[in-house]
């Protein structure tokens, strides 16, 4: 129902943009191999997941609001708060991924069991084990909860301002996160400039590996005599 309207949506967002990380990379080779600033390759490997945010949060407020009827009390503000949540999801897990690589999926699906637990959506955070009050303190899916809540039902609005400050905040942040990313990422190694060729030792199709070892003949001419 309505109650659980502020949760559902802040987790659709941080779902939605986990699954395009799955799809899309933080940061691409192309703009390292670039001579681009390091901030800049960074906020560009985060513009598309921004914009992809921005469009998810627009379709979930319009669905809530005409097809599902939740008649929020604020609708344009709702709708601005979300925008602002998917600014600062979207930094979160470009950040995280583009730092640690394919591990930072693993810490953001983490994260997000974290928030399910802690972030107040289906029973008040208050009553969660001490460890878990210091999560809802640190991660943003409470404050995207409690903000959500206030503007659907006609609450208090003066923690909004301060809420969408603090998602601001996680948005420079993570996006500090990211440009450190590129200037890690932007040394290349050897393995990097020439990879190493996988030899499988029977024919691999799905692989790529068509030939295996024991057919393969290096033809080694041993030079011949030198004349003087």
């Amino acid at each position: 129902g309505a109650g659980l309207a502020p949760f559902l949506l802040a987790l659709a967002l941080w779902i939605g943009i986990f699954l395009l990380v799955q799809a899309m990379r933080p940061i691409t080779q192309r703009a390292l191999a670039s001579n681009a600033p390091a901030w800049k390759i960074a906020v560009g490997g985060w513009l598309p997941f921004l914009a992809v945010s921005v469009v998810q949060a627009s379709l979930l407020t319009l669905v809530v609001d005409l097809a599902l009827g939740l008649n929020p009390a604020h609708p344009v503000l709702m709708w601005l708060f979300m925008l602002a949540a998917a600014m600062a999801f979207s930094a979160i897990i470009q950040g995280i991924v583009a730092l640690l690589g394919s591990p930072g999926k693993l810490v953001v699906l983490i994260l997000l069991v974290l928030q399910l637990v802690s972030s107040g959506g289906t029973f008040p955070w208050q009553t969660t084990p001490q460890p878990l009050h210091v999560v809802h303190d640190i991660l943003p899916m409470g404050y995207v909860v409690t903000g959500m809540r206030h503007l659907i039902y006609g609450a208090e609005l003066s923690g909004i301002v301060p809420t969408v400050l603090g998602l601001l905040g996680y948005t420079l942040l993570c996006a500090a996160m990211s440009t450190f990313a590129v200037r890690k990422h932007k040394y290349l190694t050897l393995k990097t400039l020439k990879p190493e060729i996988a030899v499988c030792a029977s024919p691999c199709p799905e692989l790529g590996c068509l030939i295996p070892v024991s057919k393969i003949r290096l033809n080694v001419s041993s030079p011949g005599p030198t004349r003087t």
